[in-house]
């Protein structure tokens, strides 16, 4: 449904910083802070379908985004045959939800209602919400008499916050008489992500990470109900239930993973073709490069054997994060690079 009464995003920020050089330029600091608030999101909000729409854009509340970043330089050796370059950068953001106004609790960003990102007054911008397993009082899974599976939560819940607490690059170039080798490390840490990779496969026994005997009967972590109370679970389920049907597959809760990774991004290694060399053909100058991205990673929360890929996302173009849907591997690429010069 159209909305004529839509007004421009209004974005009002407090920033600070400093940019320093030492040393004839052999150190650098570049640091920022900042504190930006935005009002009238242009957000698609969902309505009663008898209106014959299903949704539309409104404008609602107000976000909050405070940051840091950081970038240093420096270039511990330098001579006229051989240099060497180190970049690190360092960015920790933490958006937020103030308002989404008065008659409005919530709003799907992102995904399905029964599982995406979520704009909640008070909660991180994208938080995920996502089915849950039902909790006695003091916290325990609530397990089913009747089958001894995990009692759902009636309610969506809270899965966790998809954004990462900070993100740090490495970056190093060292060149010596016309060789160029550049690295690029890159470390993300903290950030929740749904992944149905990992819990579909684990779920359904086909990798290492539930090497375990399967003609056994196992018990799920948990309390049973006894009367008005609840007692330690003591029922026993097959092993395709504990693994399928609850413990790490069948509810959105249980398919929660840490993000935190680590990654080689790029590496490359470059040769100028001396200019004496080309002096005799049309090109003032030549270089070629070999060089790889995305070459090797290591997710330290994820189980070790499905090899999965915390950078992946299922959410297409859209504003989503921190949620993937059986989505394809993390491609690794090699290039060759050819340059010259008139």
């Amino acid at each position: 449904l159209g909305n004529l009464l839509l007004r421009p995003e209004l974005q009002q920020e407090i920033e600070a910083g400093f940019d320093a050089k030492f040393l004839n330029d052999r150190i650098g600091i570049d640091f920022t802070v900042y504190n930006r608030f935005t009002k009238d999101l242009i957000t698609f909000a969902p309505i009663d379908p008898s209106t014959g729409f299903t949704g539309t854009f409104v404008n609602v509340g107000k976000l909050e985004n405070k940051g840091i970043e950081l970038g240093l330089t420096g270039t511990p050796i330098r001579s006229a045959n051989f240099s060497w370059d180190v970049t690190l950068n360092y960015t920790a953001v933490r958006p937020k939800i103030l308002d989404l106004g008065s008659s409005i609790t919530e709003i799907l960003l992102a995904g399905f209602t029964d599982r995406g990102n979520y704009a909640i007054p008070g909660q991180p911008t994208n938080i995920l919400k996502g089915t849950g397993i039902l909790t006695d009082p003091d916290g325990n899974r609530i397990v089913r008499a009747a089958d001894g599976l995990y009692e759902p939560d009636p309610n969506l819940k809270i899965l966790g916050n998809p954004n990462a607490k900070f993100i740090t690059s490495l970056i190093n170039s060292i060149s010596f008489k016309g060789i160029t080798l550049y690295m690029q490390w890159d470390y993300r840490y903290g950030g929740e992500m749904y992944a149905s990779t990992p819990s579909a496969t684990i779920g359904r026994g086909i990798t290492k990470d539930t090497d375990f005997n399967r003609d056994l009967t196992f018990i799920l972590p948990g309390v049973k109900r006894s009367g008005d109370s609840f007692v330690p679970n003591d029922i026993q389920i097959s092993a395709s239930d504990y693994g399928f049907n609850t413990q790490f597959f069948g509810y959105n809760e249980v398919g929660m993973f840490n993000a935190t990774n680590i990654r080689l991004r790029e590496i490359s290694i470059g040769y100028d073709i001396p200019k004496a060399w080309m002096s005799k053909t049309p090109f003032k100058t030549a270089s070629v490069m070999l060089n790889g991205n995305n070459l090797w990673f290591k997710a330290p929360h994820v189980p070790k054997y499905v090899n999965f890929d915390p950078e992946v996302s299922s959410q297409g173009v859209d504003n989503g994060i921190g949620i993937d849907y059986l989505t394809g591997p993390s491609v690794r690429r090699y290039g060759v690079v050819v340059k010259f010069t008139l």
